[in-house]
C-alpha cells in the first residue's frame, strides 16, 4: 500500500452510543465507523487502515544494555572497567585464581513499544511492525570490587521517573521508522 492509500485509525468499534437513549446501535447493520471506512475505500481508494498502539513489553539485558523490538537502551551502569581489574588482580593475590574475566549480570525490565498493525478494506491482517520506543525501569548495580566467588553483578530494579519518558523525540522517531521498515521495504 501506498503512503497516501493508507489511512490512520482507532481500534475497531462495533456500535455507537446513542446519546439520547444511551444505548448502542447499529446503522443499516454496519458501525459508523465501518460506515466511514468503506467511505475512505470507495471514494478516496484506500487500500488499507493503519492501527497504531503502544504496548508494555520485556527488555532483556546483559550487562548494561537492554535489547527488545529493534532497540538497545543502557539499563544502568555496571561495574566500572577499574573495579573489574582491580578485582581480578586482588582475586589473584588473595585467591591465586588467574581468570580475569567477570560475569555480566543478566535480566529483564518493563519497557514500551510501537505495534503498528495494517488491516486491508475488509478487515483482513495484511501487516504487524513493532519498535521499541524506551525502558519504564533500569537497574541499580552494586558496583565496586569484588573478591570471592565469580557471580554476576548484583542489582536492583528501579522505576524510571514519568517526568523523563517520552522526552527524546528521537526514540520515538527510531520506533515509528523500525516498525514501519519492512512495510517500506515491500516485505
Amino acid at each position: 500500500a501506498e503512503w497516501n492509500q493508507v489511512a490512520v485509525g482507532a481500534p475497531e468499534a462495533t456500535a455507537v452510543l446513542d446519546p439520547n437513549t444511551a444505548l448502542k446501535t447499529k446503522l443499516q447493520g454496519i458501525t459508523p465507523e465501518q460506515r466511514v471506512l468503506r467511505g475512505l475505500m470507495e471514494d478516496q481508494g484506500v487500500a488499507g487502515f493503519l492501527y497504531p498502539d503502544i504496548v508494555g513489553v520485556r527488555a532483556y539485558f546483559v550487562g548494561d544494555e537492554a535489547v527488545w523490538d529493534g532497540v538497545k537502551q543502557k539499563v544502568g551502569r555496571t561495574r566500572s572497567t577499574g573495579a573489574k581489574i582491580v578485582s581480578g588482580i586482588a582475586n589473584l593475590l588473595i585467591r591465586g585464581e588467574e581468570d580475569f574475566e567477570d560475569l555480566d549480570p543478566e535480566g529483564s525490565v518493563a519497557a514500551l513499544s510501537l505495534v503498528v498493525k495494517v488491516q486491508n478494506s475488509i478487515g483482513a491482517h495484511l501487516f504487524t511492525g513493532r519498535g521499541g520506543i524506551e525502558l519504564l525501569e533500569g537497574a541499580d548495580f552494586e558496583g565496586g570490587v569484588y573478591i570471592g566467588e565469580k557471580e554476576p553483578e548484583d542489582y536492583e530494579i528501579v522505576e524510571v521517573p514519568n517526568e523523563v519518558l517520552f522526552q527524546k523525540r528521537s526514540r520515538l522517531q527510531r520506533a515509528v521508522r523500525i516498525a514501519l521498515e519492512p512495510l517500506l521495504r515491500g516485505g
